[in-house]
C-alpha cells in the first residue's frame, strides 16, 4: 500500500478490526498502545510523516506523540507506547504487503514489525515488535481518515398521492358498501309488565 504525506490514517487489525490506539486516549509519553473497538476517536488516528525514503513517522492526532518502543528496546516482545518526538530510528516505521491487501508495520530499528501480543486481538490487547512472520496477527488494514465511502442512499420516505376529492356518487357507494358490510343489530326483547 502507497501512504500519502501528511494522510491520517485509522490502523486496523486484520483479525477483528480493533483500531491500534493510545490507552485511555492518553496525551503522556509512555502510554501504551493497545487494541480498542473502533471508534474513530483521535486517539486511533495516526498522521504519515516521511523522513527518508520509505521510513515514516507515526503521530497520533490526539497527543501529537509518535509511535515509539518502549525503553529503545529491539528483541521480540518490546511492548509499544507513544513518545515525543526525538527524532530516533526507534521511532521510524515502513509498510510491506502482506496479505489480502493488508500490511506490515515494520519498524526501522529493529527490523522487526507491529505485532498482537500472545496472539490475541481481543480489545485491550498489548502491541510488541516481533520478528516479521506475515502473520494475523502482523496484519494491518490502513483506512485513510476523511475518505469517502461509498454507503448506500437512504431513500426518503414515499408521501402518498393527494387524494383527489370524492364525487358525491363515490361517497354514496361508499356509504352503501358500509351499510351492507355492518351486522343489523338484534331488536332487544322488551319485557311486558301486567296490568
Amino acid at each position: 500500500m502507497e501512504l500519502k504525506e501528511k494522510q491520517v490514517y485509522q490502523i486496523l487489525s486484520k483479525q477483528n478490526r480493533f483500531a491500534i490506539a493510545v490507552e485511555k486516549a492518553s496525551t503522556e509519553n509512555g502510554a501504551l498502545i493497545k487494541l480498542a473497538a473502533d471508534t474513530g476517536d483521535a486517539s486511533q488516528q495516526w498522521e504519515v510523516q516521511f523522513v527518508e525514503g520509505a521510513w515514516f513517522k507515526l503521530v497520533n492526532k490526539n497527543s501529537g506523540k509518535l509511535l515509539d518502543m518502549v525503553s529503545s528496546g529491539v528483541e521480540n516482545g518490546t511492548w509499544l507506547h507513544q513518545w515525543e518526538d526525538v527524532n530516533s530510528p526507534d521511532q521510524l516505521w515502513c509498510v510491506e504487503e502482506g496479505t489480502d491487501g493488508c500490511s506490515l508495520l515494520k519498524s526501522k530499528k529493529s527490523g522487526r514489525c507491529v505485532d498482537i501480543v500472545h496472539i490475541f486481538p481481543a480489545e485491550g490487547a498489548l502491541l510488541q515488535l516481533w520478528d516479521c512472520v506475515n502473520g494475523e496477527n502482523q496484519q494491518w488494514v490502513l483506512n485513510p481518515v476523511g475518505a469517502s465511502e461509498a454507503k448506500p442512499k437512504k431513500n426518503p420516505p414515499k408521501k402518498a398521492a393527494p387524494k383527489s376529492p370524492a364525487t358525491d356518487a363515490q361517497k354514496a357507494s361508499e356509504a352503501a358498501k358500509a351499510a351492507k358490510t355492518q351486522k343489523p343489530e338484534k331488536p332487544t326483547a322488551k319485557k311486558r309488565g301486567r296490568k
